[in-house]
């Protein structure tokens, strides 16, 4: 039977002393467990699904173990009440059963995960017309040595943040994971958008502009950045982001979160009216001598 059970109220108080279970494999080989000390500083109740029929407590938990103080949030199943025997692993009859449902629960959570598929790199479908605006572009960039000039209007970041907005007003009975899922997504996509633009995502004629532009800017590439480039990169992140390789046991229900959270963005951008509204048309692509030297001027 699972350990996790809806609570009408918190198990835990504000200041409260509280043992989290750490798991290990020793040099012999053998599991062994044993408890850390931490102070509850916070309690969020947490809607799980996306029907709102069950919640759970969630704790925000300071560790003070190392030179820097930790906080993480931390489900109560996982939190035991502090008990000095169990922190300092004396064994008694009570240690030995808070031990027991300690593993009971570690092994529920490995199972459950073993459930989940993680694939090798992320599953995305890239919809016909997205598929058609990059071919289109391409013609346009490389074939006709034609780029973009920046800024574009809306940017990379605008896109992004319009869309987190409309997913959330729309979908009111959104579980708390599923809304912590789109908002990781959202800042992870920005930040491998910034990062990568130059190496992965450019052509090369667009690289000068780039280096005016962003290297001697003070502006970030999601915010001159647009559409254009922005769906390069969610059609190159399964072959930029080897999710196997990243992936611990305990997130992989989150993979394929985020992989339903990316697809959404993706079919979003195709639709007719953001295709025509986000994407530049044709005649707004010029010869890159025309932009460099605009921009010089």
């Amino acid at each position: 039977m699972s350990e996790r059970k809806e609570r009408t109220r918190a198990l835990f108080k504000k200041g409260q002393k509280c043992l989290t279970p750490r798991f290990e494999v020793d040099y012999g080989g053998e599991d062994r467990i044993y408890f850390e000390l931490g102070e509850v500083m916070r309690a969020e109740k947490r809607v799980l699904d996306d029907n709102g029929e069950e919640s759970m407590y969630f704790y925000l938990i300071k560790f003070s173990g190392s030179k820097k103080a930790t906080e993480v949030w931390m489900e109560e199943p996982d939190l035991f009440k502090y008990d000095v025997d169990l922190l300092h692993d004396v064994s008694t009859e009570a240690t030995l059963e808070a031990k027991r449902r300690a593993w009971r629960i570690y092994k529920e959570k490995k199972e459950q995960m073993r459930m989940i598929d993680v694939p090798e790199h992320l599953r995305l479908r890239v919809p016909p017309r997205m598929k058609k605006e990059l071919y289109d572009e391409y013609v346009s960039v490389v074939e006709s040595g034609q780029i973009l000039p920046l800024p574009r209007a809306p940017t990379v970041s605008d896109i992004v943040e319009n869309w987190n907005q409309k997913v959330v007003e729309e979908v009111e009975s959104m579980s708390d994971e599923t809304r912590e899922a789109v908002a990781i997504v959202v800042k992870n996509l920005l930040e491998y958008f910034n990062l990568g633009l130059r190496q992965f995502l450019l052509y090369r004629s667009e690289v000068p502009l780039y280096d005016k532009v962003i290297v001697e800017g003070e502006k970030e590439p999601a915010d001159v950045y647009g559409a254009e480039h922005l769906v390069r990169l969610l059609v190159k992140l399964p072959e930029l982001v080897c999710v196997r390789m990243m992936a611990l046991p305990e997130n992989a229900k989150y993979i394929v979160m985020a992989e339903d959270v990316i697809q959404d963005l993706m079919s979003y951008l195709s639709q007719p009216e953001q295709l025509e509204t986000l994407f530049a048309p044709s005649q707004e692509y010029k010869q890159c001598y025309e932009v460099m030297s605009h921009i010089a001027t």
